[in-house]
């Protein structure tokens, strides 16, 4: 069995499992993430634009936080995390929109007997809300949240977890990830990747422009 983007393909030979990423990989959701950003930061005088937000895109609320907002202490940090989330999640199962493709490849690829994990830098409750929105929270055996571990991407904690709870070893699962960070995070877990969309690059194993183009083939 492979999995086809285009002309290039990956063997799934001895591939067990795949660990998927779910902000900019099955759902859009990033503006929502965006507007909570901005609105904290300038609840406390500190102007954020995109510029300013993009190179947290796919890595936890906790660097934002620290880095861009200058917050380091423990206790300080997640009170401003939590007040991010909060604004976040009062609208956020109406606003997030499924990426076209993502949840008919995660079907197909659990079909064909493959287990399906999550590996997310959001929340248990943004990640319920998204797997609601998908359908596919009876496909999903495995959702980790990077936001309950004390490191997130880019560092290797959160699929090591994911490599943990599902007993494999790191050739036996496929990561896919939409972003840099996402995808120095599998790697360092000793994982291959899957990257998708234009902001990841070509950094994966197998590289699609869109979820959608990816195709599974015996």
């Amino acid at each position: 069995m492979h999995l086809r983007s285009g002309s290039e393909m990956l063997d799934l030979a001895g591939v067990a499992a795949f660990a998927f990423d779910l902000d900019g990989t099955l759902v859009d959701s990033e503006p929502v993430w965006a507007d909570a950003k901005a609105a904290v930061a300038r609840s406390r005088g500190i102007g954020i634009g995109e510029a300013d937000l993009r190179p947290y895109i796919g890595r936890s609320l906790r660097d934002f936080v620290a880095e861009a907002l200058g917050i380091a202490g423990p206790d300080a940090a997640r009170g401003v995390v939590a007040e991010i989330e909060r604004l976040a999640m009062r609208d956020y199962g109406a606003r997030i929109v499924a990426i076209s493709g993502a949840a008919d490849l995660v079907r197909a690829l659990h079909g064909a007997g493959f287990r399906i994990a999550i590996c997310s830098s959001a929340s248990p409750e943004a990640i319920a809300a998204s797997l609601d929105l998908l359908a596919l929270t009876g496909i999903v055996e495995l959702a980790v949240s990077a936001s309950t571990l004390p490191q997130g991407k880019p560092h290797a904690a959160p699929y090591l977890e994911v490599l943990a709870r599902l007993g494999l070893g790191p050739q036996r699962v496929i990561a896919v990830e939409d972003t840099p960070a996402g995808i120095r995070s599998a790697k360092a877990a000793g994982l291959r990747t899957v990257s998708v969309g234009p902001g990841a690059g070509a950094g994966g194993v197998l590289h699609a422009a869109r979820i959608g183009e990816l195709v599974l083939g015996s």
